[in-house]
């Protein structure tokens, strides 16, 4: 996957998640998503993967979480 689809995927669930008013990109950063350049890190990696082994689960279990 692109480095681009990668940071705007990271981004799309920061904005998803929230973080105190402050914009997606940024709460991205302050999780450790993203490094200062705004390339995903080694943990911004390993979110999309986990998101991604979510694709089989029922809606209903990942909306609780």
């Amino acid at each position: 996957m692109p480095i681009e689809e990668m940071c705007a995927r990271i981004v799309a669930f920061a904005r998803h998640c929230g973080h105190d008013g402050m914009a997606p990109h940024n709460a991205a950063q302050s999780r450790g998503w993203l490094d200062d350049v705004g390339h995903p890190t080694k943990d911004g990696r390993a979110l999309l993967d986990a998101l991604r082994e979510q694709d089989n689960t029922r809606g209903i279990f990942r909306a609780v979480i």
